[in-house]
C-alpha cells in the first residue's frame, strides 16, 4: 500500500514543542519535575491546537489534590477494564467531601481488607 504525499510529509516534518508554564505551580512546589527533557507525544496538527490541548491538561492536573488513604473491611475487586476506578470519600473526621480516583489498591486476602490510595 503507497503512502499519501500528505503522510510522508507528516511523518518527516521537524518536531515542535509547545510548552505551558504556571507560575503559581512553580512558586508552590519549587522541586517539581517538567517535562521538557522528554516532552509527551502529541498529534496536533498545528501549534494552536496543541496548546489548547496543554490548556485542557493543566486544568486537569493544575489543581492542587488531597491524597487519602483508605482501609475497607472487605477484599474489593476492582476491574479497571470495566471502568475508571472512582469514588465518593466522605469523612467527617477530616473534613473531606468529594470524589476521589484510585491511585494503588492492596488487597490483604489474610485478613480479608482491602486497602486503598485515592487521591481528590
Amino acid at each position: 500500500m503507497p503512502a499519501e504525499p500528505a503522510d510522508i510529509q507528516r511523518a518527516t516534518r521537524q518536531a515542535r514543542i509547545v510548552t505551558e508554564e504556571d507560575p503559581a505551580i512553580k512558586l508552590a512546589y519549587p522541586n517539581a519535575r517538567d517535562s521538557l527533557e522528554s516532552p509527551q507525544p502529541g498529534y496536533c496538527e498545528n501549534a494552536n491546537d496543541a496548546v489548547t490541548v496543554l490548556g485542557f491538561m493543566a486544568a486537569l492536573i493544575g489543581v492542587p489534590r488531597q491524597r487519602y488513604t483508605v482501609l475497607l473491611a472487605d477484599e474489593v475487586w476492582i476491574d479497571p477494564l470495566t471502568g475508571i476506578p472512582t469514588f465518593h470519600l466522605v469523612d467527617a473526621e477530616l473534613g473531606a467531601d468529594l470524589d476521589v480516583l484510585v491511585t494503588r489498591v492492596e488487597i490483604d486476602m489474610e485478613n480479608e481488607t482491602t486497602g486503598l490510595e485515592v487521591m481528590g
